[in-house]
């Protein structure tokens, strides 16, 4: 299917901003598969990878027993069916999580053979063939799939772990950074040439990791706030010049959202806003976070190309097959076929 006459807009908007990206000298940048506060299964990555996904992300919590596991929260409530547990309706409790009020059942009162017993996703349908229930990942499972698929689509596919509320856990004894820089050891990961690259809103919990382990870190960058911890850099002030510079001091790269990389212009185009090319200028690498499609949007496709033509070095995407098929159409935008 080709663009639409809006799309097109888009395109020659955002391709008129943005300098030549040399791709034909590198790899193409990677499509990571996000998926938002769902907790992906197997059957999920899967599918992310078969689709074009070179990255697959995995939000990291830490289990009572130090088990990592593929969870983007640590309240469990709204991700699994323990609610519906009596045999754990007891453990439902009120805690505070960097700094917000929190109640329901969290991931630091269960073992990881406790959390395997919990059914994510929707309850069953009645009637019909049930299909295998789907439960929480441990990282190693998440690191396997990987594996699994880099054999079966004969390309390398890269794990990124995010790690959730580092501060609560480390105020729990229960540190995320040197769990994962032994799990980085184990698998092999532990280098900047490794299909790895670890994200985290917190600069001291990067600042942690990169004393345990030579793996790629990333800074996320949201629109607007900061990290949880109130003496860190706040959001804004990270993506200034001398924020930037600062930022590469405990970081490889960052990860900001999609509106501080492209922005509405004048009829109905996107603008970029030199976000990538200050990163770049910085030393950093820079990874788009795309906004999740809105309901029946068919611009999607059209705010990935610009993404990639906005200088980014890879997309974040809840639609990995959409974001390989906007990368292969930003190479082309960028070198035409003679």
């Amino acid at each position: 299917m080709g663009v639409t006459r809006r799309e097109a807009v888009l395109l020659a908007t955002a391709l008129a901003v943005t300098p030549r990206v040399a791709w034909a000298e590198a790899p193409p940048p990677p499509v990571f598969a996000e998926f938002g506060q769902t907790s992906p299964d197997r059957a999920a990555y899967d599918q992310a990878i078969d689709r074009g996904a070179d990255f697959i992300v995995t939000p990291l919590v830490a289990a009572k027993d130090g088990a990592l596991v593929v969870a983007p929260d640590l309240e469990l409530s709204t991700l699994t069916d323990v609610g519906r547990r009596p045999e754990f309706a007891d453990r439902r409790r009120d805690a505070t999580i960097d700094g917000a009020p929190a109640s329901g059942w969290f991931c630091v009162d269960f073992t990881l053979a406790e959390l395997k017993t919990l059914v994510t996703g929707p309850p069953p349908k009645s009637g019909g063939r049930a299909a295998p229930p789907s439960t929480l990942l441990s990282l190693q499972e998440a690191i396997d799939i990987a594996r699994a698929g880099s054999v079966r689509q004969a390309r390398v596919i890269g794990v990124s772990p995010r790690l959730v509320h580092p501060a609560y856990f480390a105020a729990q004894e229960l540190n995320l950074e040197p769990r994962l820089a032994d799990a980085i050891r184990l698998a092999g990961y532990d280098s900047r040439a490794a299909a790895m690259i670890v994200q985290s809103r917190e600069p001291a919990s990067l600042k942690a990791l990169a004393g345990l382990s030579n793996v790629r870190r990333i800074q996320v960058i949201d629109a607007a706030g900061g990290p949880a911890d109130p003496a860190a850099l706040r959001y804004a002030a990270m993506i200034e010049s001398d924020g930037l510079k600062t930022v590469a001091g405990w970081a490889n790269g960052i990860a900001p959202t999609e509106s501080l990389l492209i922005q509405p212009g004048p009829k109905g185009a996107v603008l970029a806003t030199g976000l990538a090319a200050a990163a770049h200028t910085a030393g950093l690498t820079i990874y788009a976070r795309a906004a999740p499609p809105a309901p029946h949007e068919s611009g999607l496709r059209g705010r990935l190309v610009a993404l990639f033509l906005s200088g980014a070095d890879g997309v974040m995407c809840a639609d990995p097959g959409q974001a390989a098929r906007a990368r292969g159409e930003a190479a082309d935008r960028l070198h035409p076929a003679d």
